[in-house]
């Protein structure tokens, strides 16, 4: 593994692997939480092993982009169409998050469709229009609100063409969770009262859930646990080999902490 700067972080890693690898027939039955702190955001991640993770396609790592899921920006309370300042504000901060400035490389921006007539569900195209024309893309508008399997469609379809950028999705959060688990990831639902959490899959994975922090929105700093940030392990442990083991500790927890002094704490391990 690379890119771990802390060594502290890096023995912990191998400790949980090396424990993980000692008892592999008790694997499935351990009982593992941790919880990472870092300068950008918190996450906290449990895992109780039990069943198998969803989907019957086997292995399902169709390719290697990430997928990062977002909500629309802010609506009127009013019942108006289209976005309010708020949702404007966060349009531009998306820009500015996700755009070519960034760490991210976006190579597909994808909405739900709306209605051209009446604008009605119009939120998640105008949210990452601005982030799409700064890529000089277009957003693909194929998928309905309510067809995550046409989302994996259009995603696999741009892997399968040689396409390697991120994939940023934007739509109505009540259907969010549709499209990660259509995806492969384990996750509850995106939070009524949140516009702010971005989640990040990769090979099927839920790997971080983190708040955007927009300036002028979002908090910018707080200490405090957040549960709407608890990204679940589920069972993903359960028959992992050594190389898959490495991957998914690299996956779950690296990604959060490269770069940054971390805290983190391990519960339970059996």
């Amino acid at each position: 593994m690379h890119g771990f700067a802390s060594p502290g972080a890096l023995l912990v890693l191998a400790s949980l692997a090396a424990s993980a690898l000692a008892a592999p027939a008790e694997l499935g039955s351990a009982s593992t939480s941790a919880v990472v702190g870092s300068t950008s955001h918190s996450l906290s991640v449990n895992y109780s092993g039990n069943n198998a993770r969803d989907g019957s396609d086997g292995d399902l790592r169709k390719y290697d982009n990430k997928v990062v899921l977002l909500r629309h920006g802010e609506k009127g309370r009013d019942g108006s169409i289209g976005l309010n300042l708020r949702g404007q504000k966060r349009a531009k901060c998306l820009r500015k998050m996700l755009g070519p400035k960034s760490k991210h490389k976006v190579g597909l921006v994808i909405a739900q469709n709306y209605n051209r007539e009446t604008q009605r569900r119009r939120r998640p195209y105008d949210t990452v229009k601005p982030l799409a024309k700064a890529w000089d893309l277009e957003v693909n508008l194929d998928c309905e609100v309510d067809e995550p399997k046409c989302v994996r469609k259009v995603i696999e379809e741009y892997a399968r063409k040689g396409g390697k950028g991120e994939i940023v999705v934007c739509w109505k959060h009540s259907i969010l969770h549709k499209i990660a688990r259509e995806l492969g990831a384990r996750t509850d639902a995106y939070p009524d009262e949140r516009y702010d959490i971005m989640w990040t899959i990769h090979h099927n994975r839920m790997v971080t859930k983190e708040s955007e922090k927009c300036p002028g929105l979002d908090p910018q700093h707080t200490d405090k646990h957040d549960p709407d940030l608890e990204v679940d392990f589920g069972s993903d442990f359960d028959g992992a080999d050594e190389d898959d083991l490495y991957e998914l500790i690299e996956q779950y927890v690296g990604v959060a902490i490269e770069g940054e002094q971390v805290r983190l704490a391990l519960d339970e391990l059996d």
